[in-house]
C-alpha cells in the first residue's frame, strides 16, 4: 500500500507542458521570457510555443534594456520565424520610452522584413537603425506582402524612429528633439552606415492584388537616403496616414516623405495639433530635405494618386545639387494634391509642383521660396527661375485651383510657371499676393482675382530658420482682418501685428 501512495504522490509532482500564452516579455539583460526580441516573434510563429495561443499577441520590451543587435523577421513565407499565426503588437513597457533595434540584414539585402498576407502589425516606440554587424546593403525596414490575398491588413508605426547612425553605431537621433537639433546647415551630414542615395529606411511596397493600409503615427526620420516610400498599388480601398511625423533626409536624390496610392486611395497626411506652435512643439507633420522634395507624391500605378489631402504640415525642399532643384510637394502623374491646409510650402526652386486635374484647394497655405542667405542650407549656385507653383512641367491641368487666405511671397519669383494656371483656373481670393518689401514676387501672371486680394509685405518675424515657432510669422498690420470673415491673414503662420492698419508706418508697403 505504501508503495502504491509514494507512486501517486510522485505522479502529482511531473512537470505540466507549458499553456500557450498571448502576452510574452524581452529583457536583453535575462529576467523576462525571452532575451532577444526575434525569439520572442519566433514563438508566435506557426511552430512556436504560442502557436496555440489567442490572438491578438504582445510582446513587451522591458525598459531599460537593449540595445537589441539582431536580425528582426516578420516574413510569413519563413515557418517557424516570421510567419506569426495572428496579429502582433511590438511595445515597450512604458508608453513613450524607447528601446533601440540595431538591425542587421534579416531577408535578402534588406533589414527587417514585414511580408504579412492576413496579420495585422503595431510597433511602438522602437529606435531603428542599421548595425555595424552582419550590415544590410539596401531597405532597412520592408513592408510587402508575398503575393496577391484580399484581406486589407494594417501595419501600423507608432512613436518609431528610423535613424542614421554615428561611426561607432549608435542612432544619431533619438526623438523629435534630438532630431530637430542636430538638423545640419550646410546639406552632407556625417553618418557610420554603409547606405547611400537611393537607399531607404521605410520602405512599404504593395505590389498588384496585394492589399495594405500604412500607418505612420508621431514618427522621426534622420537619414541619409530616402526616409520612407509608402506605395500602394495593390488594390482599391488601400490607405496612407501620416499624423505628427517629422522627417528629414539629407543626401541628393532623396525625399522625406513619398507617396504612392494609385488605385482610389487616400493619401492624409497632417498633425493633431498646431501647426503654429512650430515643428518643435509637435502636433504637426514637418517634411524637410536638404537633398531633393520635402513631399514627393508618384505614380507608380500609370492611373495617379486618387487623393493626396495635407493639414498642418510643413513642406521643406532644397537642394545644393544644382541638376536637380529640389520642391516643397511634388506631384506625379494625374492630380495627387486635392487640398491643403494650414501647411506651408518652401524651396529654392518650386514650392508645389502639381498637373491640377482635380478641384484642388488651398486654404490657409503660405508658399515661400527661399534664397541665399534666407535659405536653412546653402547653395553653390542659385536656380534663375524660381516658382510658387509648376504646372508646366507635368502638362497643364483639366481642374482648377482655388486658394484662399494664404500667402504667396518669394523675392524675384514667378507665381505660376506657365503664365496661367489649369484650365478651370486659379483662383485667388483674400489672400496675399506680394509685391513689395524682399519678398516681392516678380511675376504673378495667370491668375484670377476672387477678391480681397493684398500686395503688402508680410514683414515675416523669422524668414529663415523654419525650426523656430515664429517662422513665417506675419507682423504687418496691413494682414489684419483682410482674410475671409475679417479674419486676420497669416497663411500657414501667425498673425502676430497688432497696430491698426491707418496707423501702421507699413501700410503702404
Amino acid at each position: 500500500m505504501m508503495r502504491i501512495i509514494a507512486l501517486a504522490l510522485c505522479a502529482l509532482v511531473v512537470p505540466m507542458a507549458t499553456a500557450a500564452v498571448s502576452s510574452v516579455t524581452v529583457n536583453s539583460g535575462g529576467g523576462a521570457d525571452f532575451a532577444t526580441i526575434q525569439a520572442a516573434i519566433a514563438s508566435f510563429s506557426s511552430t512556436g510555443a504560442n502557436a496555440a495561443a489567442t490572438p491578438p499577441f504582445t510582446i513587451t520590451i522591458q525598459t531599460p534594456s537593449g540595445p537589441y543587435d539582431e536580425a528582426l523577421d516578420l516574413n510569413d513565407a519563413n515557418v517557424g520565424s516570421g510567419d506569426i499565426v495572428g496579429d502582433l503588437t511590438i511595445q515597450t513597457d512604458t508608453p513613450g520610452t524607447k528601446v533601440v533595434v540595431k538591425l542587421q540584414v534579416g531577408n535578402a539585402d534588406d533589414g527587417f522584413y514585414i511580408y504579412q498576407s492576413t496579420a495585422n502589425v503595431t510597433l511602438i516606440d522602437l529606435v531603428f537603425c542599421p548595425s555595424l554587424t552582419n550590415p544590410f546593403a539596401d531597405d532597412m525596414v520592408k513592408v510587402d506582402e508575398n503575393g496577391a490575398n484580399a484581406t486589407m491588413n494594417v501595419v501600423t508605426f507608432q512613436g518609431c524612429v528610423f535613424t542614421e547612425i554615428d561611426g561607432a553605431g549608435n542612432p544619431l537621433v533619438t526623438s523629435r528633439a534630438t532630431a530637430i537639433a542636430a538638423l545640419p546647415t550646410a546639406n552632407g551630414f556625417v553618418y557610420g552606415s554603409g547606405l547611400a542615395s537611393g537607399d531607404v529606411y521605410l520602405k512599404c511596397w504593395g505590389d498588384a492584388g496585394e492589399s495594405n493600409q500604412y500607418v505612420l503615427d508621431d514618427c522621426v526620420f534622420f537619414t541619409a537616403g530616402h526616409a520612407a516610400r509608402l506605395h500602394n498599388d495593390g488594390s482599391a480601398g488601400e490607405s496612407i496616414t501620416v499624423t505628427d511625423t517629422f522627417s528629414y533626409t539629407d543626401l541628393t536624390w532623396n525625399a522625406a516623405l513619398e507617396v504612392d496610392n494609385s488605385l482610389g486611395g487616400t493619401v492624409t497626411i497632417g498633425g493633431t495639433g498646431n501647426l503654429d506652435d512650430g515643428i518643435a512643439a509637435g502636433g504637426s507633420t514637418a517634411l524637410i530635405s536638404s537633398g531633393w522634395h520635402a513631399l514627393w507624391s508618384s505614380s507608380t500605378g500609370g492611373t495617379g494618386v486618387a487623393s493626396v489631402e495635407l493639414d498642418e504640415v510643413m513642406c521643406y525642399g532644397s537642394n545644393p545639387d544644382t541638376a536637380n532643384h529640389a520642391r516643397g510637394y511634388s506631384g506625379g502623374g494625374g492630380s495627387p494634391l486635392v487640398s491643403a491646409q494650414d501647411s506651408i510650402f518652401v524651396s529654392d526652386f518650386i514650392c508645389i509642383l502639381d498637373q491640377f486635374n482635380n478641384a484642388t484647394t488651398l486654404d490657409r497655405c503660405t508658399l515661400h521660396q527661399v534664397l541665399s542667405p534666407e535659405a536653412y542650407w546653402t547653395m553653390a549656385v542659385w536656380p534663375t527661375t524660381n516658382t510658387l507653383i509648376d504646372e508646366a512641367a507635368l502638362g497643364v491641368g483639366s481642374g482648377s485651383v482655388v486658394a484662399t487666405d494664404c500667402v504667396f511671397s518669394g523675392a524675384d519669383s514667378v507665381l505660376l510657371s506657365a503664365g496661367a494656371g489649369p484650365a478651370g483656373g486659379f483662383t485667388i481670393a483674400n489672400s496675399a499676393i506680394v509685391q513689395s518689401g524682399p519678398w516681392a514676387l516678380a511675376d504673378v501672371v495667370g491668375y484670377t482675382d476672387g477678391g480681397g486680394n493684398i500686395v503688402n509685405n508680410p514683414i515675416y518675424v523669422e524668414a529663415v530658420d523654419p525650426t523656430s515657432a515664429s517662422y513665417l510669422d506675419v507682423d504687418n498690420p496691413a494682414y489684419a482682418g483682410v482674410g475671409s470673415g475679417g479674419s486676420n491673414l497669416a497663411g500657414g503662420g501667425t498673425y502676430i501685428g497688432s497696430i491698426p492698419v491707418e496707423l501702421s508706418i507699413f501700410s503702404t508697403n
